[in-house]
């Protein structure tokens, strides 16, 4: 499983930082709706969408990018990424309930689609602006510290974990394994602050409330597999699972990343 995982980052770590870096806003955007496009399929099965059914909702998925891409407007952009900071925040309280067995989440498929829709075409829309901003280097600082947290939890939790973090919501993670992800994350923002002469405490507060939001939509997406006893949303990836196990911290994430930085253009 670890051989593959690293096989697996060796193939597309250069094709990511070629997005970052190389390709230009149209390009970008085309791949990110085609990850987008390929996560709102296994959100589809997920949900428990039939095969017809769930090609139909990546589809729609497609559409709404392709509308928001043609309009292309700031308050789109603000609609967008408000509106997913807020669920992203409740979402923190919606995994602490589960992890308590108080709460399960709603049953209609329609509420679910919905949810899907507004989280992935917000995950897009984040990446995209941050794109449009020519902000590469804030691209990549998002990206190394989903990867550093993701990898440090990994490794930590491999050599150290023991005491359960959510165990109704993920057996495996362990609190050893969230110190470790910190760590390391904390780590590259270190080293942002070096290379970017940035203030280091604005930084580690902006890298710790990341974290905190990749975590919360790690969980939330381990809460729909388990509401459907399904170990991985696909297969698509070797030793990562699906394309949404892979981008599920990046989902949540990003509205965040992106919202302090459009603040930030209007200050």
């Amino acid at each position: 499983m670890l051989k593959q995982r690293i096989i697996t980052a060796l193939f597309l770590i250069p094709i990511v930082l070629w997005t970052i870096f190389a390709s230009n806003e149209h390009y970008f955007a085309g791949l990110m709706a085609l990850i987008i496009v390929l996560a709102a399929m296994e959100w589809g099965r997920l949900i428990k969408l039939t095969s017809i059914a769930y090609y139909a909702y990546a589809s729609i998925n497609l559409l709404i990018i392709v509308m928001v891409y043609i309009l292309d407007a700031i308050w789109v952009h603000q609609v967008l990424l408000i509106s997913s900071c807020l669920f992203w925040t409740a979402a923190i309280g919606i995994v602490i309930a589960y992890q308590k067995q108080k709460m399960r989440l709603p049953k209609s498929k329609w509420t679910l689609m919905l949810l899907g829709q507004l989280l992935l075409v917000s995950a897009w829309d984040s990446l995209y602006y941050l794109k449009m901003q020519e902000s590469a280097v804030a691209l990549l600082f998002l990206m190394l510290l989903i990867w550093s947290a993701d990898s440090g939890a990994y490794f930590a939790g491999k050599a150290f974990g023991k005491n359960k973090f959510a165990s109704n919501v993920s057996p495996g993670k362990t609190w050893e394994g969230i110190y470790g992800g910190l760590v390391a994350a904390l780590i590259v923002g270190l080293v942002y602050v070096m290379v970017m002469s940035e203030n280091i405490y604005a930084v580690f507060f902006f890298t710790i409330v990341t974290v905190i939001f990749s975590i919360t939509g790690d969980l939330f997406e381990s809460i729909l597999k388990r509401e459907v006893d399904i170990k991985d949303s696909g297969n698509i990836l070797p030793g990562h699972g699906g394309v949404l196990d892979r981008i599920d911290s990046l989902i949540a994430a990003s509205p965040v990343f992106a919202l302090a930085n459009l603040m930030m253009v209007n200050i």
